[in-house]
């Protein structure tokens, strides 16, 4: 009888091991980022959508850095799960960058004299 009890113990213990096993997440690449996004823009703070425009955005891979995104004319390095800041791109730029499914949240901010900064919001979905 023991023997029994011990085997049904161990064959649900592996049930249990195997079936809690990694369920690997495919890791995205930059191309799956790329596309042209219909997007609402947004200048200044509040992401008030009564002045904003429609705009579309094209991102691309940086044809000069594999590495990184070509978003308005901006390289810019990603991580992997397509994110970047917030923070200064360079000594004259602020960014603020990150995708969630087709979705596209994208935020400069030209910093001008004092440190003052005038953003610019890009938010909208993917359309190719």
């Amino acid at each position: 009888m023991n023997n029994i009890r011990i085997a049904f113990t161990v064959t649900i213990f592996s049930f249990l091991i195997f079936s809690c096993g990694g369920d690997e997440i495919p890791e995205k690449n930059l191309e799956d980022y790329t596309g042209t996004y219909d997007c609402l823009k947004f200048t200044g703070i509040p992401l008030d959508s009564t002045f904003a425009v429609s705009q579309d955005l094209v991102v691309t891979v940086d044809p000069d850095n594999e590495d990184n995104l070509l978003i308005s004319n901006l390289s810019i390095p990603v991580a992997a799960d397509g994110s970047f800041g917030p923070t200064e791109l360079n000594a004259n730029m602020g960014i603020e960058l990150y995708f969630e499914g087709d979705e596209i949240f994208f935020r400069m901010s030209p910093i001008i004299s004092n440190g003052i900064a005038l953003p610019c919001t890009f938010s909208g979905e993917k359309k190719t």
